[in-house]
């Protein structure tokens, strides 16, 4: 028996909160489609899984604390076989299925911290789902997870140590963690009364309603981003962390707030350590300024070095940072929109090419959890990035999480598409991408797409879709752009599409270039039509 560590205690206090944004579990669910998956191999896999990471047998006690189960006959692969079962109703089974378990609170009290199930379907096709609690299983440890049983499924049975107890006595044995808290919380003290609030549910909270809206930014424009931050000495996750920083303070209208910004580090106390399953996050509480004043590119780096002094200086944890910021202000305190990002994990991509293979692709992923709203998070998947934002609907008005999604997404591709956009100010940056400024490039992406079909025949064209896919020849090329002089007052060169590839990228380059595009591309969608 132990006792919970600092954010372990968070995770079971908030789910039994009666707060407006409490009484939910911190929980990561997600979704893998495949096909041809052996049943029976796998359901040994899990069992082992089950015997190799004795957090995934976790009880929690009502007094706070924790202990280790025994592997039992409960701890299995689920089965739902429908592979009778009709399109219609399995369309309709899996939804019921995903809404479940991505609200569930797993009965942590009965020593259940995770869920593994299989929905089998026609044609040899599956569906695995996941959910973990993370009071048992941080962000890294539910990759382990799947790595782990990955290569379980493939024939490996060691048991490997150390195990989550293991590391949190080893942790507890380590005199000079004791020194480096009370050095931090003396750093912190003296800042803790100039840190600015947060931003609130924008809607009284009511029914639990978790969402998530999601991004998958292509090959070419990840490598744009990565190739960008580097050359102006910044981190990719700096780079996605100021951008997402200007969305917030644009859809709360701030100019001065805090975000919550998770880690995942664990300390190198035994052998092994990075392969130990369990609960090693912390947070720290990040100030935003918005000066107006800034460029995108002096911005970004002064977060990155707030970051890394605060990163520093989380010895001190950030649940207990909350804490005293409560007792400072005489209210409960929290913070919760939320910022992770995945870039530096070994070996980029999310998880191996060998799970991909074996469980199938991600197809979905949610994460849920007590004071939080928003949470965001970035992580390399396959040759892209993704952008994933979980959301609490019901602390927004109707329709704002998804514009204030459309302005992130519109920031990283504004970047991606133009370098020269990091010299901007915060506001002059703001003005290109906001949902209003989108529908200013609308009736341009309309003509664009409408022209690129006109020229070839063979792929339809897409907002987002590469132009150079079409296989335009170097005539047809030519002709377009020479429609784009005449009619939308901007002379392009076809080797501009090298760098804004897409319909949209284009039309973000032509708004730059002329003012009144959008009132030309009107014009002469009205010509097309009359021409059709």
């Amino acid at each position: 028996m132990k006792a919970l560590t600092t954010m372990q205690a968070a995770y079971w206090v908030g789910r039994q909160s009666d707060t407006p944004l409490g009484g939910v579990s911190a929980h990561l669910y997600a979704e893998f489609d495949g096909s041809h998956l052996d049943v029976g191999r796998f359901q040994q896999a899990v069992s082992l899984l089950f015997q190799r990471h004795a957090a995934l047998r976790l009880r929690i006690h009502a007094e706070g604390q924790q202990s280790i189960d025994e592997f039992a006959t409960h701890h299995c692969l689920h089965i739902d076989d429908w592979r009778q079962r009709d399109r219609h109703d399995l369309k309709e089974m899996l939804q019921r299925k995903r809404l479940k378990k991505s609200t569930q609170l797993l009965a942590l009290e009965q020593g259940i911290t995770s869920d593994f199930s299989l929905s089998l379907l026609p044609d040899h096709h599956h569906r695995f789902h996941l959910d973990v609690d993370m009071i048992a299983c941080d962000a890294m440890g539910f990759r382990r997870l799947i790595e782990d049983l990955t290569v379980l499924y493939a024939g490996e049975t060691r048991i490997p140590l150390p195990e989550w107890f293991d590391y949190l006595a080893a942790r507890d044995a380590d005199s000079s963690r004791v020194i480096r808290r009370q050095l931090a919380q003396r750093w912190w003290r003296h800042r803790i009364p100039h840190i600015p609030p947060a931003p609130r549910p924008l809607r009284a909270p009511d029914r639990c309603q978790s969402d998530r809206i999601a991004l998958q930014l292509s090959a070419q424009e990840s490598a744009s981003l990565s190739s960008l931050a580097a050359s102006q000495h910044l981190t990719l996750s700096a780079l996605f962390l100021a951008l997402f920083a200007i969305s917030v303070g644009y859809g709360w209208n701030m100019a001065q707030f805090r975000l919550n910004v998770p880690l995942f580090h664990r300390d190198p106390l035994l052998p092994d350590s990075d392969k130990v399953v369990g609960d090693f996050s912390n947070l720290v509480l990040l100030t935003v300024e918005l000066d107006p004043q800034a460029s995108i590119a002096h911005f970004a780096q002064r977060l990155m070095v707030q970051l890394a002094e605060l990163i520093s200086h989380a010895d001190y944890e950030g649940v207990s940072v909350t804490r005293d910021l409560s007792r400072l202000h005489g209210d409960v305190q929290s913070t919760p929109v939320v910022f992770t990002a995945g870039f530096g994990i070994e070996g980029k991509a999310l998880f191996s090419q060998a799970a991909r293979q074996t469980l199938g692709e991600l197809s979905w992923v949610i994460s849920q959890g007590p004071e939080v709203m928003l949470d965001a998070q970035v992580a390399h998947v396959a040759d892209g990035i993704l952008v994933n934002w979980d959301v609490r609907r019901d602390a927004f008005p109707p329709e704002l999480p998804d514009r204030l999604f459309a302005t992130y997404r519109a920031l990283l591709r504004n970047v991606a598409w133009h370098p020269e956009n990091l010299t901007l100010t915060l506001p002059q940056m703001l003005a290109i991408s906001t949902p209003e400024a989108q529908a200013q490039q609308q009736p341009v992406v309309e003509v664009l797409c409408q022209l690129l079909a006109r020229t070839q025949s063979c792929a339809t064209p897409t907002p987002d879709g590469e132009i150079s896919a079409l296989n335009l020849s170097e005539n047809a090329l030519s002709a377009l752009f020479d429609i784009i002089a005449k009619y939308l007052g901007v002379r392009l060169e076809p080797q501009i599409c090298l760098t804004h590839p897409t319909p949209h990228a284009l039309a973000t380059q032509i708004c730059q270039h002329t003012p009144d595009a959008a009132r030309r591309a009107a014009t002469l969608l009205k010509v097309l039509a009359e021409q059709a």
